[in-house]
């Protein structure tokens, strides 16, 4: 196809539309040049599907729920943990509860103070301590429901 006859087949192909094309002649004169001309892609390729990452699994390791002063059972954890809470007041005309949590090792040796507060509300915190051989939390508590996850 020459120049000059180019011009109003590419003009005519790109106003009719794909599917109009693939029946037409048009197509089989000067398909690529004419498709590409358009911004049509020239083959039907399957779109490329990325595989989501898995997420990794939690473990959790121990989990307390109450308003009462208590311990966890011992665990063991290689490596940092993460350590979560949630507390409410039981009564709020009293102003404000306490919410306490240290981490012990398996001996009774107190660790880290992993929480210490007088407001309700939610927390958070990387713990580094080295439990390979067992630790646990105590919880000390006044006038808060609370509830506390350790997981890695």
């Amino acid at each position: 196809m020459t120049r000059t006859r180019l011009l109003p087949a590419l003009t005519l192909a790109c106003g009719l539309g794909v599917g109009t094309l693939f029946g037409s002649t048009l197509v089989s004169h000067a398909s690529a040049a004419v498709l590409a001309a358009c911004g049509v892609p020239t083959h039907h390729a399957a779109p490329v599907v990325k595989p989501k990452p898995a997420q990794p699994a939690v473990r959790i390791l121990t989990k307390l729920t109450g308003s009462d002063n208590q311990q966890t059972d011992t665990f063991t954890a290689s490596g940092p943990f993460a350590v979560v809470w949630h507390t409410s007041l039981q009564d709020a005309s009293v102003g404000s509860g306490f919410f306490g949590v240290e981490l012990d090792d398996a001996s009774g040796t107190m660790l880290d103070v992993v929480a210490n507060s007088a407001k309700a509300g939610d927390g958070h915190t990387i713990e580094h301590a080295d439990c390979s051989h067992g630790c646990y939390f105590k919880v000390t508590a006044a006038n808060v429901d609370y509830t506390m996850v350790a997981g890695q």
